[in-house]
């Protein structure tokens, strides 16, 4: 079996342009921490019964001893949606199965809850809780690509079904230049309806081939197009549509989880698309303001309320001038859980970027952040308890 995680690696290492795109790998370990951290806030907000401490030991450390209600917890794991919206070759979409994958596990082993096989857990997973969208074609294939070998490195029979196909799930188009899809679709029951029937018509996508796929597909696209048509915009779609492309997610109001590394673009290389950016995130534009900027906002758009952000993005806009809004804009909107700050260390060793992982629940608390100032990158890290 090929490793999965190399695939990315060798997509970082062969991609042309990759500096000029701002697309860097995310070591795997930040990775696994900004996954948990999202899980964590997920389940808590879904099982107020359990503690944050029985989360948390299960989280981190797969110890299921101190849940009260496992089947509550599994089923909760099932409905999670996660979304990571500047994929690149998928190192969080891999992440995120890995962590969903482990944590039903580590369920079935200590409760014996969930018995189906690694490979089944794998693909519901993979159907149900992993979305992701990338500007370059190739990223989205490689992230298709690395999806599938963990999927079939658990297939128990001699000969593998073929690719499943991902082109619903993972897809290729601009995450930023569609409509703002906060507040999800508000289905009646005439467009509650249209919505299931694109998800089942999705999910027999997911298995088909040949002639089949061919059909599935355009009735895929019919039913979008429904869907479209009946939310009746005062202006059309140019870009990516969240909310039809993803209807089944916006129908229960938005993402779970957003998880991303979004690419590091300085404004100077946006210049073209800063009008579109100016009319879409008004809140946060200003004519200075680097890409990363309005992934924060889209991602919060994206989210239902009590959703979780997690981004790992340079540090910047905490002091530089342009920040300012967007500070404001993520200071009225979340409640910020931690900041775990590596300063000048070599996160990304192709590039100094002075990063920072950045964990905020949709929605205000009045809480106080956890600050975590990283002071080398040894094993285990990023350490939040230091």
């Amino acid at each position: 079996a090929v490793d999965p995680e190399m695939r990315g690696k060798v997509f970082e290492e062969l991609v042309t342009g990759r500096h000029e795109s701002g697309s860097y790998y995310t070591p795997r370990p930040i990775v696994a921490f900004m996954c948990r951290e999202g899980l964590k806030g997920y389940l808590q907000s879904q099982l107020p019964h359990e503690t944050a401490s029985a989360i948390t030991s299960f989280v981190d450390d797969r110890d299921a001893d101190e849940l009260l209600d496992p089947e509550q917890l599994l089923a909760a794991l099932k409905r999670v949606r996660s979304c990571d919206p500047a994929c690149g070759s998928g190192a969080y979409l891999l992440g995120m199965l890995q962590e969903l994958l482990a944590l039903r596990v580590g369920l079935f082993a200590a409760r014996r809850v969930d018995p189906v096989t690694t490979y089944q857990r794998k693909l519901e997973i993979i159907q149900h809780s992993i979305y992701g969208v990338d500007l370059d074609p190739f990223a989205v294939n490689i992230a298709r690509l690395r999806l599938w070998l963990s999927l079939v490195v658990d297939y128990e029979g001699d000969t593998p079904p073929p690719l499943p196909n991902l082109d619903y799930n993972v897809d290729v188009c601009n995450s930023l230049t569609a409509p703002d899809p906060s507040g999800g679709l508000h289905p009646d029951m005439f467009r509650q309806q249209k919505i299931d029937e694109l998800f089942e018509l999705k999910e027999r996508y997911l298995r088909a081939h040949g002639g089949e796929k061919l059909s599935l597909r355009a009735q895929v696209e019919a039913k979008e197009q429904e869907i479209a048509t009946s939310i009746q915009r005062k202006e059309g779609v140019d870009g990516f549509d969240w909310a039809v492309k993803f209807a089944e997610v916006f129908a229960a109001g938005g993402f779970d989880i957003v998880v991303a590394n979004p690419p590091y673009v300085r404004q100077e290389l946006i210049t073209a698309i800063k009008p579109t950016l100016k009319t879409i995130y008004p809140e946060v534009y200003t004519g200075v303001a680097d890409l990363y900027v309005y992934f924060y906002a889209r991602a919060l758009q994206s989210l239902r309320d009590g959703g979780m952000l997690c981004f790992i993005t340079p540090n910047k806009w905490f002091r530089a001038n342009y920040g300012a809004r967007l500070r404001e804009y993520v200071a009225s909107r979340t409640s910020v859980l931690s900041i775990t700050d590596f300063g000048e260390l070599p996160v990304f060793q192709s590039a100094a970027t002075f990063p920072m992982i950045f964990i905020a629940k949709k929605g205000t608390s009045g809480s106080s952040p956890l600050f975590t100032q990283v002071k080398d990158l040894a094993p285990p890290y990023p350490d939040v308890q230091a």
